[in-house]
């Protein structure tokens, strides 16, 4: 049987040049970009906090036991069907 190559780091016999800058990915951010952004995520996490998806039913565990028992039976035999 014939025996593939290895594959690895390759001895040239000489040693890589560390001193070559590493080349930027993005552009680095201004402080007004900075506060910007912080800005927007503040906002939107105002917004979140106090209306949305989750708040409703954080304190509501008998309406989401209800809510299991009715919609998970349904749930299953869709599952089933496919």
């Amino acid at each position: 049987m014939p025996v593939a190559p290895q594959r690895g780091p390759i001895d040239t016999g000489t040693y890589p040049n560390l001193n070559v800058p590493p080349e930027v990915a993005a552009p680095v951010l201004t402080e007004e970009e900075k506060a910007g952004l912080a800005a927007r995520v503040e906002s939107a996490r105002a917004r979140q906090s106090g209306s949305g998806r989750g708040s409703a039913t954080t304190g509501n565990s008998a309406r989401l036991k209800k809510l299991a028992e009715s919609h998970g039976p349904d749930t299953l035999n869709e599952i089933e069907a496919q």
